[in-house]
């Protein structure tokens, strides 16, 4: 069942909303990756932040870290998510 909800949601904040509303958001493929919540009368929805640009931002830092440390002899043990 694919349905499609307006007017657009804005994410990441709480907004008045029905019970309806919530159920066709959540029904929504564009909200499907995000948590939703709805809590008297409000609904919010929190998109993940990881998107293509934060692992690669991510992967640069990693291998800045690493290269500084293989360079000045640090013992570093890394773990990534």
């Amino acid at each position: 069942m694919t349905t499609t909800f307006s007017p657009k949601i804005v994410t990441d904040t709480w907004i008045e909303a029905s019970w309806g509303d919530f159920i066709e958001a959540t029904a929504n493929l564009d909200y499907q990756k995000g948590k939703c919540y709805y809590y008297k009368g409000r609904l919010r929805i929190e998109m993940s932040p990881v998107v293509n640009d934060h692992a690669s931002d991510h992967s640069i830092i990693n291998s800045a870290i690493n290269l500084y440390a293989g360079l000045t002899g640090i013992n570093l043990n890394g773990y990534d998510n």
